[in-house]
């Protein structure tokens, strides 16, 4: 398959997955599995309103931005420092908030102004977090929508961490959840930058 994307796609790609960006691990993806995800929200799913809990330095939100429609709306407690990488976004919102915080989930539908098509969840990485996160936002997601998360995969080398240290439990999480599943992992045979193994995506269909 193909992973080639529209032309804002591949630019911000192509500004975001440099070898400075990937050593500083300022994006903390791998090209092949955002490709992926990016190819199958624009050919299935065609998401119209993206939700992302975790903004770090801006790079996944404004990626996830330009393969939805109509908006994208991107939560952290942090400010990392995102100018970067909005330059490159399309209807892209940021929230400084806890995304598990009780109401929080009311209070950005309402700026959404409809359902969340694709919950891409990638910040509090302990089993806690991803509980409530998970029952707090999986509601606000449509019938038909996915809810995506980073960190699935248990053999992930991530950056300077090495494999995953004790407070990424999102691979416990994964392996837990049942529903239809797909897994996008990178490996070796997939000719694409970051570093290996990834975190790998998972995506559960609503």
């Amino acid at each position: 398959m193909s992973l080639q994307l529209p032309p804002l796609l591949e630019a911000a790609i192509e500004a975001f997955f440099t070898p400075e960006h990937i050593a500083a691990n300022d994006i903390q993806q791998h090209e092949w599995e955002m490709r992926s995800l990016l190819k199958l929200m624009l050919d299935v799913l065609k998401p119209e309103r993206t939700v992302e809990l975790g903004t770090y330095k801006g790079f996944t939100a404004a990626l996830l931005s330009l393969a939805t429609s109509e908006k994208t709306i991107s939560l952290d407690i942090t400010d990392y420092g995102t100018d970067y990488a909005k330059q490159y976004a399309r209807n892209l919102q940021l929230f400084l908030t806890d995304a598990a915080i009780d109401g929080v989930e009311q209070v950005i539908g309402n700026h959404l102004g409809g359902p969340i098509d694709l919950l891409y969840i990638d910040d509090g990485h302990y089993y806690e977090t991803i509980v409530k996160e998970f029952a707090l936002w999986s509601p606000m997601v449509r019938s038909g929508g996915w809810i995506v998360f980073h960190d699935i995969n248990p053999l992930a080398n991530i950056g300077p961490h090495g494999t995953q240290p004790d407070s990424i439990q999102v691979p416990r999480f994964w392996k837990e959840l049942n529903g239809d599943k797909t897994e996008l992992i990178a490996n070796a045979q997939n000719k694409y930058r970051g570093h290996l193994p990834h975190g790998g995506i998972g995506i559960l269909k609503v």
